[in-house]
C-alpha cells in the first residue's frame, strides 16, 4: 500500500497536481514535503475491532475542514478510511475509496462492520477495485455497487526498463539459478510453503532466497526449518531497494506462497522483470500472465522442477509477464488512469453544482 500511494501520489504531481497524503504519524519523518507530495502526520493507533486512541478528533476535523477538489481513501479496515466514513455525508468534496480486498470480509470479528459497508460504498462517489475478480468486487457486485473502475497495481519504468544486476555478487550466490521470494515474514505470506517447495523439489546448483523486511519470531522458524541449508537458502532482511530490484531480475523464477492477498505487487514486479512466478490462487494472481498458479506444496514443487531448466514453457511465461506489463501495469499507465478518473468526477460534479 506504501508503494502504490507514493508512486500514484507522485505520478499525480508530476503532471501538476498538488497532492497531500495524510498517514501515520513516524517518528523518522523530518520532512512535510517528500518528492513534491505533502505529507500529514496523525498519532493515530487502533483497528475498528479494537477502538481507536490517540489524535482521532484531530485527523477528523483535518478531513472535514480540508479545502480539496478529491479525497481518495485507500483501504478498508484501517483508521485512515474508517474514521471518514461518519463524515461522508458532510464532505463537499469528490470522495474516491479504494478498499484493497477486505481481508478481514470472512472474520466474524468483522460481520457488524461489512453489514453496514454497503451503505458506505453508496455514500462514495465512485469506488476503484484493483481486479475484477477478488473478494472486495464480489461484495460490491452482491450489494449493487454500480460506480466503480478496475485499476490495477505497477511498477516503475525506472526500475524495470532496463535489467539491474550486483545483488548476486553482494549477498554472495554462486549457484547457476536463483529462485526468490520477496514479501515481509509472517503466516500470512506463507512463507514455509515456499520453503517445504523448494527442498521437495531438490533442484541442483541452486539458491533460495527470501528477502522481508526484517528478521521477525517468524522468519528465525523458517530459519530453523533450513536446517543446516544455509548456504542453498538465505533468510534476508533490510536489504536496499536497489538490491532488491537487482534481486527480481537476476532470478530465474519468483515463488508466492502468501494466503492473503488482493493484487500483490511482488507479482507485478516479477512480471516486469521477466522472471516467471510460481503463485499461490491468492487474490487477482490467477488472472495474471507469466507465471502458474497452484494449490499445493507438491504442486509448487513440480513446477519448480518443470520450469527450472528455462526451456520453452519457461521463456513463454517470461515474455508474457513482461509484455502484460509493458502494455497495462507500468505506473505511468496507471496514474493516467487516476488522473482521468478524477478529473471526469470533478467535472461532473463541477457541472452539477451549475446546473
Amino acid at each position: 500500500m506504501r508503494e502504490a500511494m507514493q508512486r500514484i501520489s507522485e505520478g499525480l504531481v508530476a503532471r501538476r497536481h498538488h497532492v497531500t497524503v495524510a498517514t501515520t504519524y513516524h517518528p523518522q519523518r523530518d520532512s512535510k514535503v517528500l518528492n513534491g507530495v505533502t505529507i500529514e502526520q496523525f498519532d493515530v493507533h487502533g483497528r475498528w475491532t479494537r477502538g481507536y486512541r490517540g489524535e482521532v478528533r484531530r485527523y477528523q476535523e483535518f478531513v472535514r475542514s480540508f479545502d480539496c477538489d478529491v479525497m481518495m481513501n485507500y483501504a478498508a479496515q484501517q483508521w485512515s478510511a474508517d474514521l471518514v466514513f461518519p463524515l461522508l455525508d458532510r464532505l463537499t468534496c469528490v470522495k474516491v475509496f479504494v478498499p484493497c480486498g477486505y481481508s478481514a470480509l470472512y472474520n466474524w470479528k468483522w460481520w457488524l462492520y461489512f453489514r453496514r459497508l454497503p451503505s458506505v460504498l453508496r455514500r462514495y462517489d465512485h469506488i476503484v477495485y484493483l481486479s475484477d475478480n477478488y473478494r472486495d468486487k464480489q461484495f460490491g457486485d452482491r450489494n449493487g455497487i454500480k460506480h466503480f473502475s478496475v485499476i490495477g497495481n505497477g511498477a516503475s519504468d525506472e526500475e524495470f526498463l532496463n535489467p539491474k544486476s550486483g545483488f548476486r555478487t553482494e549477498y554472495g550466490i554462486t549457484t547457476s539459478l536463483m529462485f526468490l521470494c520477496v514479501s515481509n515474514y509472517g503466516p500470512g505470506k506463507n512463507q514455509k510453503m515456499v520453503l517445504r517447495a523448494y527442498q521437495q523439489a531438490n533442484v541442483p546448483d541452486s539458491t533460495l532466497v527470501f528477502i522481508g523486511s526484517e528478521l521477525n519470531d517468524y522468519a528465525n522458524r523458517l530459519q530453523y526449518l533450513v536446517n543446516g541449508q544455509n548456504n542453498t537458502i538465505r533468510l534476508l532482511a533490510h536489504v536496499p531497494r536497489e538490491k532488491v530490484i537487482a534481486a527480481y531480475h537476476e532470478a530465474d523464477l519468483f515463488l508466492f506462497g502468501s494466503v492473503v492477498e488482493c493484487f500483490p505487487l511482488v507479482i507485478i514486479e516479477a512480471m516486469a522483470s521477466r522472471t516467471p512466478f510460481i503463485s499461490t490462487d491468492v487474490g487477482c494472481v490467477r488472472s495474471l500472465p507469466g507465471g502458474v498458479v497452484v494449490y499445493s506444496v507438491e504442486e509448487m514443487a513440480n513446477v519448480i522442477r518443470r520450469l527450472a531448466d528455462k526451456g520453452r514453457e519457461w521463456q513463454l511465461l517470461s515474455n508474457a509477464g513482461r509484455e502484460a506489463w509493458e502494455q497495462r501495469y507500468r505506473w505511468e499507465k496507471i496514474v493516467d488512469q487516476y488522473e482521468a478518473l478524477y478529473l471526469r468526477l470533478f467535472e461532473e460534479r463541477r457541472m452539477h453544482k451549475v446546473r
